[in-house]
C-alpha cells in the first residue's frame, strides 16, 4: 500500500521550481490561493446541500452531513483571511492610491484581482499595454470557416424564406409566385445527388447520423467562406492555450461592473456600443412573438425584432450579444491603457504617450486616463 503513489501529486511535485515561485509577486499568490480555496468551498456547499435536501426528503442523515458543514465554514474563514491579506497587499500599490481606486466601479476585491493578474507583467519603457491584451486573451484574431451548403428549388417549404437565399446570388425569386427555397448545411453530408429529368433527389445525412432524402427541381452546391475576428478560445485539438483565462475572467468581472454602475467607463462602452450597432446590426425585417415566464409564474407576450443577415453595407450582420461584447472588451482595452499610464506616471516610468494604435495602426487620436478631481469617482 505504500507504493501507491497518487499521479496528481507527483506531477506538482515535478514541475514545482522554487526559483520560479519566489519570482511571482505576492499578489498573484494570494489571488491564487483564494480561487483554490473557493473552488473547494463550493465544492463542500454543494455536497453539503444535496446531502441535506436527502435527509429532509427520506429522514436519513448521511454522517458526512456535519463533515461537509464544518469544512464549508472553515473555507469561508480563510476565505476572509486572504481577503484582509489581499487588502493590505493591494494598498501598497501607489497605482492603487494614486488613481485605481478612484474609479466609480473598481472596489478592493476587483482592483486585488486587477492587480493580481498585472503586477506579473509590470509597465515597461519599451512596451505597450497590448501586453495585458495579449495576456488576458483580448486581442481578437481572424478566424476563417469554410462551409458549403446545396440550395435547391424545391415544391415545398423547408423553413428558409425566399429573400434570405435570394441574397445569395439567386435571380429567379422575383414577385409574389417566388418557389420556396432550402438548403442543408455540409455538417449535413451530402451522401448522393440523382438527376431524373427535371427532378433532382439529394440524399443528406445530419449530425446525429440520420439521413433525408429529398426532392428539387434542379439544385446547386454554393461554397463560403466566411472570415470572422473573434477572441482566442481553448479548442480541442488545437493546442496549449497562450492567455491567461482567470484574467480574462476578472476582466469581464469588471466590464459588468462598468456596464451597471461605471460612470466615465460606462460612457465609453455605450459610445462604442451605439457605433458597432449603427455600423454592424441588421436591419428590421418584422417581429416575432414570444412567450416570457415570470419569476411569479404568470406569462406574457413579448414582440421581438427580427433583423436581417446583411448589415447596411452589405457585410455579414453581426448579433446583439457580439455587438454588446465587442463594445465591453473595447472598453476594458482603453481601461486598461489608462491602468498602464497611470502606473507609469505613478512610479516614475519612462511613459510614450504615442499609443500603440497611433503608432502602428495609424488612429489619429488618443483618450487619455481621466484625472480624479479629488472628490467624485472617476
Amino acid at each position: 500500500m505504500n507504493d501507491l503513489k497518487e499521479p496528481e501529486l507527483e506531477e506538482e511535485e515535478a514541475v514545482y521550481d522554487p526559483a520560479q515561485e519566489r519570482k511571482r509577486p505576492t499578489m498573484r499568490k494570494l489571488q491564487d490561493a483564494q480561487q483554490t480555496i473557493k473552488r473547494s468551498r463550493i465544492q463542500a456547499s454543494n455536497r453539503y446541500k444535496a446531502l441535506q435536501r436527502y435527509a429532509d426528503e427520506s429522514g436519513w442523515q448521511d454522517p458526512m452531513l456535519d463533515v461537509y458543514r464544518i469544512i464549508s465554514e472553515h473555507e469561508q474563514k480563510l476565505e476572509g483571511v486572504i481577503d484582509v491579506a489581499r487588502q493590505e497587499e493591494v494598498e501598497k500599490f501607489l497605482v492603487y492610491d494614486d488613481w485605481l481606486k478612484h474609479v466609480q466601479g473598481i472596489g478592493p476585491s476587483l482592483a486585488a484581482q486587477v492587480l493580481a493578474w498585472t503586477s506579473p507583467y509590470p509597465p515597461r519603457a519599451d512596451m505597450h499595454p497590448t501586453t495585458w491584451w495579449h495576456q488576458a486573451g483580448i486581442n481578437a484574431r481572424t478566424h476563417v470557416e469554410k462551409w458549403e451548403r446545396l440550395v435547391a428549388l424545391v415544391d415545398h417549404d423547408i423553413g428558409i424564406d425566399d429573400t434570405s437565399i435570394c441574397q445569395s446570388g439567386v435571380d429567379e425569386c422575383d414577385g409574389d409566385d417566388s418557389p420556396s427555397w432550402g438548403f442543408h448545411r455540409i455538417g449535413e453530408e451530402i451522401l448522393q445527388v440523382t438527376e431524373l429529368g427535371t427532378e433532382t433527389t439529394y440524399v443528406s445525412r445530419g449530425a446525429l447520423g440520420t439521413s433525408t432524402t429529398s426532392h428539387a427541381k434542379g439544385a446547386f452546391i454554393e461554397k463560403a467562406t466566411h472570415v470572422r475576428r473573434r477572441l482566442p478560445r481553448a479548442r480541442k485539438g488545437g493546442g496549449r492555450i497562450t492567455y491567461h483565462p482567470g484574467f480574462r475572467r476578472s476582466l469581464f468581472l469588471v466590464s459588468r461592473s462598468f456596464v451597471l454602475g461605471g460612470r466615465f467607463y460606462r460612457e465609453q462602452y455605450v459610445s462604442r456600443k451605439d457605433r458597432l450597432t449603427e455600423q454592424h446590426l441588421g436591419t428590421v425585417t418584422g417581429t416575432k412573438t414570444k412567450t416570457v415566464t415570470k419569476d411569479d409564474g404568470t406569462t406574457v407576450e413579448k414582440e421581438i425584432p427580427i433583423y436581417s443577415a446583411l448589415a447596411k453595407d452589405g457585410s455579414q450582420a453581426w448579433s446583439r450579444f457580439d455587438i454588446d461584447r465587442a463594445a465591453r472588451w473595447a472598453t476594458i482595452k482603453l481601461f486598461l491603457s489608462h491602468l498602464w499610464e497611470m502606473w507609469c506616471e505613478s512610479e516614475g516610468i519612462p511613459f510614450n504617450p504615442q499609443t500603440y494604435a497611433q503608432q502602428y495602426l495609424g488612429h489619429n487620436t488618443v483618450i487619455h486616463a481621466p484625472r480624479w478631481d479629488g472628490k467624485n469617482k472617476i
